[in-house]
């Protein structure tokens, strides 16, 4: 951020009309509005069937396996935060006349008003973010390279007759020749379902200390050789059942939305995005999904409120020839889904409440520091050096 020096004695402070030309200097600022910021996680979970999924139950036991590839999508958690910005419809300027007393204002990048009097410090860089949505991607879910240890391959007999001529007649002999066949689906699936039962004996008679009666000449595995090895057992039976059961990959994706709150006093509604279980996050107003909703309920009774002040606006009695500065108001804000609420928190929302004006003879007094809240507006203290 950067800040502005202004030099003022007898100062005057005047709302800015557009399109009304001014014939003297001026140093314009800003009030801030409150700016909600809504961040959405999805999950996108995707199944993909194993290729011996027909024979899961027939040699495994394993009933209502997926058959076909699927994906599905679900909310896993949505926040809420606020973060300021210029208001356009809330701009000042300030003008002065006689000597000069080296008073100063302090604005941010965006021209709100930081404060008046304050000494050189760094401020800090506040979040400006808009819409950005991630284009989601193909997910990368492993194939099924190895169906089986053994070959894909069998020898299949077969019988071929072969005539021979003698010197009364011809014979017809039968002669045996071995071709090699692909292998069936199911004998494939049928040799994967006996390697499941070998990994899985094998980790049994690891566990239980058998395999040192079996095989003398092998010791029993120790420490971190017998971690491992059994871990290394888990994973074959796991890369072979999933043959029969198929595969499940899941990853998440980030979106984010802002919305800027009206100045009305009422609630209000606005769509967000439409979800989808089977196509995620999608524009507002699609028809393949449930919108998501952002609703915002004021709350009365925020400080200095009068009854006869309308929320946004200022007393129709009030002088605009102070330094305007801002009483926030609060909000009940959710995001609500088929009439579920996935989120609500509750804000101060810097349109939702009033402007007040400070006497325009502090900004002539250069003992007197005044510091306001970058991101409402609203007045934080007044000091004297």
């Amino acid at each position: 951020m950067s800040s502005k020096t202004l030099i003022v004695n007898d100062a005057s402070v005047e709302k800015l009309e557009q399109g009304k030309e001014y014939d003297d200097y001026a140093v314009n600022y800003a009030l801030p509005r409150s700016v909600i910021k809504v961040k959405v996680i999805a999950e996108k979970t995707v199944t993909k069937p194993g290729p011996f999924a027909t024979y899961a139950e027939r040699l495994l036991g394993v009933a209502n396996v997926p058959t076909r590839e699927s994906s599905k999508w679900s909310i896993r958690r949505v926040s809420l935060s606020s973060f300021g910005q210029r208001d356009p419809n809330q701009v000042y300027r300030i003008s002065s006349k006689g000597a000069s007393r080296a008073d100063r204002i302090q604005l941010n990048h965006e021209g709100v008003l930081l404060g008046v009097n304050l000494p050189p410090f760094k401020t800090t860089t506040y979040d400006m973010s808009r819409i950005s949505l991630n284009a989601a991607g193909d997910m990368l879910i492993p194939g099924y390279p190895d169906l089986t240890i053994r070959k894909h391959t069998e020898p299949m007999p077969d019988t071929v007759y072969q005539t021979f001529r003698t010197d009364t007649s011809f014979i017809r002999l039968p002669i045996l020749k071995e071709l090699v066949s692909t292998k069936s689906l199911l004998n494939q699936a049928e040799e994967a379902a006996n390697v499941i039962m070998e990994l899985r004996q094998r980790r049994y008679h690891l566990l239980n200390g058998e395999i040192a009666f079996k095989w003398d000449l092998i010791p029993l595995p120790e420490g971190s050789a017998l971690e491992i090895m059994i871990r290394e057992l888990a994973q074959m039976e796991y890369d072979y059942v999933s043959l029969f059961v198929g595969r499940t990959s899941t990853e998440t994706e980030e979106f984010e939305f802002t919305y800027v709150p009206g100045n009305n006093s009422g609630e209000e509604s606005t769509d967000l995005f439409t979800f989808s279980n089977f196509s995620g996050v999608l524009a507002a107003g699609n028809s393949n999904g449930d919108p998501v909703k952002l609703v915002l309920n004021p709350v009365s009774g925020f400080p200095g409120q009068q009854d006869d002040v309308v929320i946004g606006s200022n007393d129709e009695g009030a002088k605009e020839t102070g330094l305007a500065y801002r009483i926030p108001g609060r909000a009940e804000i959710s995001i609500e889904q088929a009439g579920e609420k996935l989120v609500s928190e509750s804000f101060l929302i810097a349109q939702y409440g009033i402007i007040q004006f400070l006497p325009k003879q502090l900004l002539s007094q250069p003992d007197m520091m005044i510091r306001m809240h970058p991101d409402l507006g609203s007045l934080e203290g007044i000091y004297e050096k």
